[in-house]
């Protein structure tokens, strides 16, 4: 999805954008479509007081490792309620990874949010007894293989450096050529991260409504942020202390936030006035 953003340096992944505050969904007259991120939102993000819970992220990681396995957006919620068209990636994938793996992905991916893990810990566990990689089958029909015998070069030529076959760095899907990217390890990086964060520390509880985008100075020890609730762009130090107002006028529903520090500005979007805007930032 587009809030997963890649890096070029290490291609690590980096998590943006982190959506609407659970607890307001149910509260706002704003339509929920406009919230939520169609292939990788569970359908009780579609109603306004859907039942929602750690399931509901639950859902979003498995839509995530769908789509680095298959290279597809999964299909909408909506559209899987009465006649499921997606196909279950323990099948889409055989024998690309291993099939406890691909099941727990399949677990996540229930349209019924009771049929999916209730915790993170529950889908965790799946994942840990599940070996990502695919062993090979072997048959006990299959003749051994016997390696061939290794002729060594004459001493006076130099044997040439090994050439790396290009179908072990690609494969085929569909009759066309799908490269495995370091983007696709970066989204199981941050998926296998997101399960494993511990120690989480409150920064900011109170005078928020609906917080959308963030953003961090880290250089300057500051984090701006939009909130589609109070209409405002805020920022305060990053261990969350003295929170200032920067804007709160001609706002209507801001989401996104980007920095570009060096030009000293800052950029964000805004989906009641359909804009991108941009300001100075503040010294």
């Amino acid at each position: 999805p587009d809030n997963i953003v890649i890096r070029d340096e290490d291609h690590s992944p980096v998590l943006i954008d982190f959506g609407a505050a659970r607890q307001a969904v149910g509260a706002k007259s704003r339509s929920v479509t406009s919230i939520v991120t169609p292939g990788y939102a569970p359908i009780e993000q579609y109603e306004s007081r859907g039942n929602q819970g750690p399931w509901t992220d639950i859902y979003a990681l498995g839509c995530v490792c769908y789509r680095a396995l298959t290279d597809d957006v999964p299909v909408p919620a909506m559209d899987r309620v009465r006649r499921d068209p997606l196909i279950p990636v323990s099948e889409q994938c055989k024998g690309r990874a291993s099939h406890p793996f691909l099941t727990a992905i399949d677990h996540a991916l229930q349209v019924d949010e009771d049929a999916r893990p209730q915790s993170v810990s529950e889908w965790r566990a799946e994942l840990d007894d599940a070996p990502v990689v695919a062993l090979p089958e072997t048959r006990v029909d299959d003749p051994p293989r016997v390696p061939e015998p290794e002729i060594s070069p004459p001493p006076d030529v130099e044997r040439p450096a090994p050439v790396r076959s290009q179908e072990s760095v690609k494969e085929r899907k569909g009759g066309r050529l799908v490269w495995i990217s370091l983007g696709v390890l970066g989204v199981f990086m941050l998926v296998l991260m997101v399960l494993g964060i511990s120690d989480i520390e409150d920064l900011i509880t109170t005078g928020l409504d609906m917080p959308r985008g963030i953003a961090l100075d880290v250089a300057s020890g500051k984090m701006y942020w939009t909130d589609a609730g109070t209409n405002k762009i805020q920022r305060a130090n990053l261990d969350g202390s003295n929170v200032e107002d920067l804007i709160t006028t001609g706002l209507s529903y801001p989401t996104g936030i980007a920095l570009d520090v060096g030009r000293g500005e800052m950029y964000w979007t805004d989906g009641g006035t359909d804009k991108i805007q941009r300001a100075n930032l503040p010294r």
